[in-house]
């Protein structure tokens, strides 16, 4: 077509904003856009920020104009997931996978597309509670395939949802007998069973031939603490966090073991020596939502900037200590990127509110909006300006 996407979604809007388009309007946008509806519900999307009831109702005249269209359809999975409109998402994803059989060939591409579509779908279904249809599709995979462990773990944990746990405990012992992997699953799967000492017995056969194996660790642990017995699962926690110091799960898991029996210090002192050691955004994050929690913003925003961690945990630190201009500075580059986005908008509300008040705040704030709604594409959406 030609146009910047940004001409596209200012055009969409000029269409999208009435209500009842005339029917030159209508073919207007068909004629630009090749499908109007799909073109309107790219505009419910641009004004709310995410996918919306609306967004549906567009998406399924679009389909019913073009029913073979892939693209139509697999957006309209994707935004009646966004909305939850599960029955919807699983009507479009067997769509998909009936288009994907009558074109499939012998192109590879169009395989893998089809084995993602079916496993989508049955996650649809399992959001709708529809457990037989996800049992069947995965036992029909299974049985081509024996030895796709990956299937047999969605059979698995199918089986766990539908609360048939012995036929999971067996499903789940061949996948990890084939493999190795997957303990936690079908540790899962023993307790939902009730048998509990069974999988404590297969975690502590892991730890001690694997003691690289963090997540084991943190299991084991979990098991003896909602066992109630506190003592031993901090044992486990602080054993396994001695034999992995750079684990940012156990040292979370260690950490907030501490934190629930008053140990505050330790739990503070167990996630920064993880982070430290870790050097990633993920554990200085960790780190800090540990020193928020226990009622320390300081060392929060200490953790935040060092690692360079999410925009809004670093100015939600900075208001909380009082500096705001930290806080501005974050959350001017957040809305520099993304004028569009609602979140940085929400927060600068909230910090010009606490440093001048209600009647300052409101002025510096709308000042901030107008300049962005007259210097940016904020200005081509009319409903930004509300």
């Amino acid at each position: 077509m030609g146009n910047s996407y940004l001409e596209i979604g200012s055009a969409e809007w000029h269409l999208c904003k009435i209500e009842a388009p005339s029917a030159d309007l209508v073919f207007a946008g068909a004629k630009l856009f090749e499908n109007y509806w799909i073109s309107a519900a790219h505009g419910t999307i641009f004004r709310s920020g995410r996918a919306s009831h609306d967004t549906i109702k567009f998406l399924e005249r679009a389909v019913q104009e073009t029913p073979n269209d892939v693209v139509a359809i697999r957006f309209l999975r994707f935004v009646a997931l966004e909305a939850d409109e599960y029955n919807v998402a699983a009507t479009a994803l067997e769509r998909i996978v009936e288009l994907g059989h009558l074109n499939i060939g012998d192109d590879p591409k169009a395989v893998r597309f089809l084995d993602s579509t079916e496993r989508r779908l049955t996650e649809a279904f399992q959001q709708r509670g529809d457990h037989d249809r996800v049992i069947a599709l995965y036992l029909k995979r299974a049985e081509e395939d024996s030895t796709d462990t990956h299937c047999l773990r969605l059979l698995g944990t199918a089986y766990m949802r539908a609360g048939r746990h012995e036929e999971a405990i067996r499903v789940l012992q061949v996948a990890t007998s084939l493999d190795g992997v997957g303990i936690g699953l079908l540790g899962n799967a023993l307790v939902r069973a009730g048998q509990h000492q069974s999988a404590i017995d297969i975690y502590k056969n892991v730890v001690e031939k694997h003691p690289e194996k963090d997540e084991e660790w943190c299991l084991l642990g979990n098991m003896y603490w909602d066992m109630g017995n506190k003592d031993e699962a901090v044992r486990v926690f602080e054993l396994g966090f001695e034999r992995n110091p750079e684990s940012i799960s156990l040292g979370k898991r260690l950490a907030s073991a501490y934190k629930e029996t008053g140990k505050k210090e330790m739990a503070i002192q167990t996630m920064r020596n993880a982070a430290e050691l870790n050097r990633t955004s993920q554990g200085g994050q960790y780190y800090g939502d540990v020193c928020l929690e226990l009622g320390e913003p300081e060392l929060a925003l200490e953790a935040f900037e060092k690692f360079d961690c999410w925009w809004k945990s670093k100015a939600t630190a900075a208001v909380a200590v009082g500096r705001y201009e930290t806080a501005f500075a974050v959350l001017g580059k957040e809305i520099y990127r993304y004028p569009w986005v609602g979140g940085p908008w929400d927060l600068l509300w909230s910090c010009l509110e606490g440093k001048w008040g209600v009647e300052v705040a409101r002025g510096k704030y709308e000042m901030k909006r107008k300049y962005y709604e007259g210097t940016s594409y904020l200005s081509k959406i009319p409903e930004a300006k509300k």
